[in-house]
């Protein structure tokens, strides 16, 4: 996944294990502007951890539950903003949609899977996908 991410642009990337923030502070030398949290729970303090004032967390997922604790010393220092990220209404898919065709944009699908596969489909977003899995419902 890490090569795919470079290969896209990514300056840099970093293993989601233990220690991951550290290591960003490291390289970077200040935080992020932007955190994509996907994991959620106590991933955010982390996320948090690594964010550079006036900085944005968009949380998206919440595979490590669904319970937030973090040191809200350290979100107001930092002047941190949390936004949750949900489905919206049908005239903001399609402007979104309008956008990426504007801008040339694709999404990374990893594989397309025939609808009577479905449940492999299933298993292996499971198994973890680096882009997005679909169901062709067609085939």
């Amino acid at each position: 996944k890490r090569r795919r991410l470079e290969g896209l642009g990514a300056a840099a990337t970093f293993d989601g294990g233990a220690g991951w923030d550290a290591a960003l502070l490291a390289a970077r030398g200040r935080g992020v502007d932007q955190v994509l949290e996907l994991r959620g729970g106590a991933n955010l303090a982390r996320s948090l951890q690594v964010l550079a004032p006036g900085g944005l967390i968009s949380l998206v997922g919440f595979l490590e539950g669904t319970a937030i604790a973090f040191d809200a010393v350290a979100m107001m220092l930092r002047r941190a903003r949390l936004q949750g990220i949900s489905v919206g209404p049908r005239d903001a898919l399609e402007r979104l949609a309008g956008f990426l065709e504007r801008h040339d944009l694709h999404p990374e699908i990893e594989r397309v899977y025939g609808f009577e596969a479905a449940p492999a489909a299933f298993a292996h977003l499971r198994r973890g996908a680096f882009g997005k899995v679909a169901i062709d419902m067609s085939r």
